[in-house]
């Protein structure tokens, strides 16, 4: 039996199904994670019959790479840039072992930034040291990877998947009768999210006609969100939550500033929920045609967001579950079964 070495950050809930696909084809997994300073409280289960090792359970940087020489992996998977650690074990079988493929994961987007031109610099040191592929979440970036110095044939999709299986079970059906009235938010409340554009635009729409805006979240801006009369705020839910939620919910809405990627877009797409998305927000490229599945705004355009929230609270109830159904059609674009295929297609 083959063996992968994952070494990941937070191991999150949409982490699972695609770990359970690679069990169903046949491998043995061991999945090493950060387990302290978690940025959520996600607990993720159902990974029976998985070696799963938190990073703190070894002593030193010695003791962990003895536990990883001691799997002889026949594949390494490592989380971009998160671990010291991580990197020298990639080092470390790239000299000893270079017929092993060697993976890191980006959802990063090529801005010409200078933390970009920085990682074109680096590529010879580090990445062309430590990496035979890298697996990207989507066309921006693959563009990012080309930008950096990975060859086309080095680079595989997608990264990232929703757990499709789970969000189709929300009933578009039902909603024929009784249709929701609620913009539904998730994610962190920081400030690069756009929270403060999207209270703007809510607060400048003068007849809402019932609809209500829901966040679900946490982060710096929480005590400043729930201070808001007309707004309801939760915290962070488990996936089974927000699946309940979204069954009463009649848009998901994303107003980031800035985001690489944005896992939440492929989750309402699967739900079939019409969407409101901004220009740049990564998961677009692959989950969002505007007008067809919902809106795509200009990032921190107040005007541009509460026109496009406007459109949803004057659209008629087929014209919404249109839009839902076609973006659960545009979520099947990509499943976890996807993403265990693309890791293990570097194995010859």
């Amino acid at each position: 039996m083959k063996k992968i070495l994952i070494l990941y950050h937070e191991l999150m809930p949409y982490n699972i199904p695609v770990y359970k696909e690679l069990v169903k084809m046949g491998y043995e997994l061991h999945i090493v994670h950060i387990d302290v300073n978690k940025l959520t409280p996600y607990k993720a289960k159902g990974l029976e019959g998985v070696d799963v090792k938190g990073i703190s359970t070894f002593e030193d940087y010695d003791d962990f790479l003895n536990f990883c020489i001691s799997i002889s992996p026949s594949l390494i998977f490592i989380c971009e840039g998160k671990r010291k650690w991580y990197w020298k074990v990639g080092f470390y079988f790239h000299k000893r072992h270079p017929q092993i493929p060697i993976l890191c994961g980006s959802d990063a987007q090529w801005t010409g930034r200078r933390n970009n031109y920085l990682k074109k610099y680096f590529f010879r040191f580090l990445y062309g040291r430590c990496f035979t592929h890298i697996l990207c979440a989507g066309l921006w970036q693959c563009v990012y990877a080309l930008k950096i110095g990975f060859k086309r044939e080095q680079i595989l999709t997608p990264l990232y998947s929703a757990d499709t299986e789970l969000y189709n079970k929300v009933d578009i059906e039902s909603k024929n009768n009784h249709y929701p009235k609620r913009f539904l938010y998730v994610g962190q409340f920081i400030e690069r999210k756009g929270l403060n554009c999207l209270l703007e635009a809510w607060n400048g729409i003068n007849d809402k006609k019932g609809w209500v805006l829901t966040l679900v979240g946490s982060g710096v801006m929480e005590q400043k969100l729930k201070e808001c009369s007309d707004i309801e705020v939760h915290p962070f839910m488990e996936q089974n939550e927000i699946c309940t939620i979204m069954n009463e919910t009649g848009c998901a809405i994303m107003p980031s500033l800035y985001e690489p990627w944005g896992l939440v877009l492929h989750e309402s797409a699967a739900a079939a929920l019409p969407v409101i998305v901004t220009k740049h927000f990564g998961a677009s490229s692959q989950f969002m045609i505007n007008g067809m599945n919902g809106y795509i705004v200009d990032e921190g355009d107040v005007e541009s967001l509460r026109n496009a929230m406007m459109k949803i609270i004057n659209a008629d109830i087929q014209s919404l579950i249109d839009m839902g159904i076609n973006s659960r059609h545009l979520s099947m674009r990509v499943r976890p079964k996807d993403v265990a295929c693309a890791i293990v297609s570097t194995l010859k």
